[in-house]
């Protein structure tokens, strides 16, 4: 399955395969809920295992759907990193493919500053290493923020949650595929942002 992001399909097989499991839950933030049905087919065909569906709308990774969870043996929440301890829930946090790096090329002339505060969603947290060292190179600091006990990666920034973005910085360079809501007390730092 070609895709610009990674799904861990193998791992979720091995461990359908491993523990016997004949019922299985997927769900899917509203951004990857096109790839559920080929997620579903692809699993399917390679264990033998009764896939549902979530279609309940899941905007993080608090957001569980509990119903279906109840319903089946395991259920596989995509897209986010673990909050909260579930029974027979497993998170796969779901990582980007794409190179970044000529979007952070791009967005150069519009950082003004040497000091930049690195933000993003899970998907690219792997990405953030590459894109400091790019920094660098161009004569900036990239740095993180470790965030909260709800974040699990430093530079990490949740829809409900920017406590990594509590920098010592001068801007940000908010690196993701769509951007957070600019309604709440929480995105007063968004004032100096770059979004790639």
């Amino acid at each position: 399955m070609k895709n610009q992001f990674d799904f861990d399909l193998e791992k979720i097989i091995n461990i359908i395969k491993e523990k016997h499991f004949k019922k299985v839950g997927l769900q899917f933030p509203e951004g990857f809920k096109r790839q559920a049905f080929s997620v579903s087919q692809m699993l399917e065909e390679r264990t033998g295992a009764d896939i549902l569906i979530s279609g309940n709308p899941c905007f993080g990774a608090c957001d569980i759907d509990i119903s279906l969870a109840g319903k089946v043996e395991i259920m596989f929440h995509f897209g986010h990193s673990k909050m909260g301890n579930f029974d027979n829930v497993v998170f796969i946090e779901t990582r980007s493919n794409v190179d970044v790096l000529p979007c952070v090329k791009t967005a150069l002339p519009l950082l003004a500053a040497n000091k930049i505060g690195l933000i993003t969603t899970v998907q690219h947290i792997h990405k953030l290493d590459e894109v400091s060292n790019f920094l660098l190179e161009h004569g900036m600091e990239g740095i993180t923020g470790k965030g909260d006990l709800r974040v699990s990666y430093p530079g990490q920034v949740l829809g409900c949650n920017f406590t990594a973005a509590r920098l010592d910085c001068d801007e940000y360079l908010y690196i993701g595929n769509y951007s957070f809501s600019r309604g709440d007390r929480h995105t007063e730092w968004m004032e100096n942002t770059a979004a790639i």
